[in-house]
C-alpha cells in the first residue's frame, strides 16, 4: 500500500496499528476521532521512510496531540497539512509550529494549516494571543508560507499556505507592480460572508482577534457591500495597503447620509490604500466614491458588470485634480 485514506474516525493508536502494517506508505491522509485518549506510553516510534505527504483532520484534534504523534514518526515529508476545529489558541503559535517543523520534517516544502475560530470562543481566546507576529519572522519568510484570515458570519477561518501572486502584483502586460518579496506585510483578510449585526461590536471583536495575531494590510471581499459597512470595517483596519470589493451599494441610492460623511471624511485623512481592485462597477459614482475613500491611491482596476474589462493606473497627481 502507498496510498492510504482513512475518511472515517480513527484514534491515534488505531492509526499506529494499522501504519506498522504499511511501511512503504508515501501518502498518509486519515480523520482524527473526537475525545479519544492517546496513550504515547505503549507507542514504539515507527519509521516512515517514503512518507511524503501528511494530511490530519479533527473536530476536536489539540496541538498537543498533533506535537506528540508526529514525535512518534521518522518520515521525510514534503507536504504537511493539518485542519483542526478544536478551541486550542497553540496552534496560532508560529514558534510551536517552528519548533515542531525544524526538529521533526527540516526538508517540509509545503505546510497547509486550518483554523477555525467562531465567535462565542473569541473573546476568551484572545486572552492568551500576544501580538508578537511571529509568523512574520524569518522562518516563515523564506520558505513563503504567508498566514491569512477568513471571515465568514461568525467564525474566522486562519490558514497558512504557499506563497501566491495576488491581484496587485500584475500590471495588464502581466509586469510586476508589487515586488513578491515583501512578504513582510503580507497578512489578508478575505471576507466570503460578511456579517451583518445590530452594532458593529462583534465585527470589532473579529478583526480585534486578528490583528492581535497579525498587523492586516490587505482586505478582500467576495460579495456586494454597503459602503456605509465598508467605511466602518475599513475604520478598524488603518494599515491597510490594498483593497478588493466585489461589487458597492449605496445604503442611500443618491447622497451619503450625516455619520457615513463624518466617517468618510475621517478615513480620508487616515487611510493608507495605495491599491483598489472594484470587481464589478454599474455606475461612475462608485469610482469616485473610492477616490475619495483612498487618496493615497495610485492603482486602480475596474471591471464592469458586462463582459467588458479595462483597468486604470493613477498617480497621486490624478487625486489633486
Amino acid at each position: 500500500i502507498k496510498h492510504l485514506v482513512i475518511d472515517h474516525p480513527c484514534a491515534f493508536n488505531e492509526l499506529f496499528s494499522i501504519i506498522s502494517y504499511t511501511p512503504q506508505i508515501t501518502r498518509l491522509s486519515f480523520i482524527h476521532k473526537a475525545y479519544s485518549t492517546f496513550k504515547t506510553d505503549i507507542i514504539s516510534p515507527i519509521i516512515l521512510s517514503n512518507l511524503t505527504h501528511l494530511s490530519i483532520y479533527g473536530d476536536h484534534l489539540q496541538f498537543d496531540k498533533v506535537q506528540m504523534f508526529i514525535t512518534k514518526i521518522d518520515a521525510k515529508l514534503k507536504v504537511l497539512s493539518v485542519k483542526s476545529l478544536a478551541k486550542d489558541i497553540t496552534y496560532l503559535n508560529a514558534n510551536c509550529w517552528k519548533e515542531l517543523i525544524m526538529n521533526n520534517f527540516p526538508r517540509l516544502e509545503e505546510f497547509h494549516l486550518t483554523f477555525l475560530i467562531f465567535l462565542e470562543s473569541i473573546h476568551r481566546t484572545s486572552l492568551y494571543i500576544n501580538k508578537l507576529n511571529t509568523f512574520n519572522s524569518l522562518f516563515w519568510i523564506e520558505r513563503q508560507w504567508l498566514l491569512q484570515a477568513e471571515i465568514s458570519l461568525d467564525t474566522i477561518i486562519y490558514s497558512i499556505h504557499p506563497f501566491k501572486k495576488r491581484w496587485y502584483e500584475y500590471q495588464s502586460q502581466d509586469q510586476t507592480i508589487h515586488p513578491s518579496n515583501e512578504l513582510l506585510k503580507s497578512m489578508r483578510i478575505l471576507f466570503t460572508i460578511i456579517p451583518y449585526y445590530d452594532n458593529m461590536k462583534p465585527l470589532k471583536q473579529i478583526i480585534s482577534h486578528i490583528s492581535n495575531v497579525a498587523d492586516i494590510y490587505h482586505l478582500e471581499i467576495d460579495e456586494e457591500i454597503y459602503t456605509d459597512t465598508l467605511m466602518e470595517i475599513l475604520v478598524l483596519l488603518p494599515e491597510l495597503d490594498s483593497l478588493k470589493i466585489s461589487s458597492l451599494l449605496y445604503s442611500n441610492p443618491i447622497y451619503i447620509n450625516g455619520k457615513d460623511s463624518n466617517v468618510l471624511c475621517l478615513l480620508t485623512s487616515l487611510n493608507q490604500i495605495t491599491k483598489v481592485y472594484l470587481m464589478k462597477m454599474t455606475k461612475m459614482e462608485e469610482i469616485d466614491f473610492l477616490i475619495e475613500l483612498c487618496p493615497q491611491m495610485i492603482y486602480l482596476k475596474v471591471e464592469f458588470f458586462a463582459s467588458y474589462q479595462y483597468s486604470i493606473v493613477c498617480t497621486s497627481d490624478f487625486n489633486e485634480n
